[in-house]
């Protein structure tokens, strides 16, 4: 089976000091899979843009790897874009700061993904900004020391969780963060709502919908991806709210009182859909 790898970005490089090329060669040094990746940039600032055109053609054609670019920072948009540009019949969304650290990731979801409609909850494990910055230098070297090849031979310690402001705490990833669609499947629920602003809470709806329509996810759980730790900027929660405030209108008109966080664990009472 062949995978088509859809990253979303925007402002990698001034809002999350350039993690894309991390996250990009992490995928290229994926084994046993065959795939395309397709990077999508969401109105980024013309200097990040320009940044990322180059490290995207440095990679050279025969990466299977492209770059679209959508004139909106709405990341439905991004990734309806990616899909509709894509070449296989399986999906794999990734945020532009979920790195692979193992080889196999892509192949196992491959596996588990045999049979299966859509899924995610991957392991999220997460890193300090901190480290991040300290060793962000040797890890792209040995990302790249291979030349053409890429691999990784910086072992990541533990990640933490940050529980500070600006800081998600989130375990497990969402669909559209780290997580599989089949094509059709995506086509059928009629691909990402466009009508969110921005990003957030798309991933919930989107888990919605695929939930009503062809129920619980594939739970991707025990593989596991690290997510480079990075602020969120205060007008990023206050667009979370107006999503969110419109998706509990979508919720309620089905009769739901909550869902959350696209995580789905069965409830006693049957209106409530709560976190995995």
């Amino acid at each position: 089976m062949s995978v088509s790898v859809i990253i979303n970005t925007h402002n990698n490089y001034s809002e999350k000091d350039g993690c894309i090329e991390a996250v990009v060669l992490s995928v290229l040094n994926q084994t046993a899979v065959d795939f395309e990746i397709i990077v999508v940039d969401n109105a980024s600032i013309e200097k990040d843009r320009s940044i990322l055109e180059k490290f995207i053609s440095g990679l050279g054609s025969k990466n299977n790897i492209k770059l679209l670019f959508n004139i909106d920072n709405n990341v439905s948009v991004g990734r309806n874009l990616g899909y509709k540009n894509s070449n296989y019949n399986m999906l794999i969304f990734m945020d532009d700061d979920i790195f692979l650290e193992e080889k196999n990731v892509l192949h196992r979801v491959e596996i588990i993904a045999i049979g299966q409609k859509y899924g995610y909850g991957a392991i999220r494990k997460w890193t300090t900004e901190k480290w991040y910055n300290e060793n962000k230098i040797d890890l792209y070297n040995s990302l790249k020391s291979m030349g053409e090849e890429c691999y990784v031979s910086t072992v990541i310690p533990d990640p933490t969780i940050r529980r500070k402001k600006n800081c998600r705490h989130l375990l497990r990833t969402y669909i559209g963060n780290f997580g599989f669609i089949y094509k059709d499947v995506l086509a059928s629920v009629g691909g990402w709502d466009e009508f969110f602003n921005g990003y957030g809470i798309e991933d919930d709806s989107m888990a919605f919908k695929l939930y009503m329509n062809y129920g619980t996810p594939c739970i991707l759980a025990p593989i596991y991806v690290i997510h480079f730790s990075h602020k969120i900027k205060d007008k990023c929660y206050e667009q979370l709210i107006r999503n969110k405030q419109l998706f509990d209108k979508i919720l309620h008109k089905n009769g739901i009182k909550c869902f959350h966080g696209g995580r789905l664990l069965y409830n006693e009472d049957l209106s409530i859909i709560e976190y995995l």
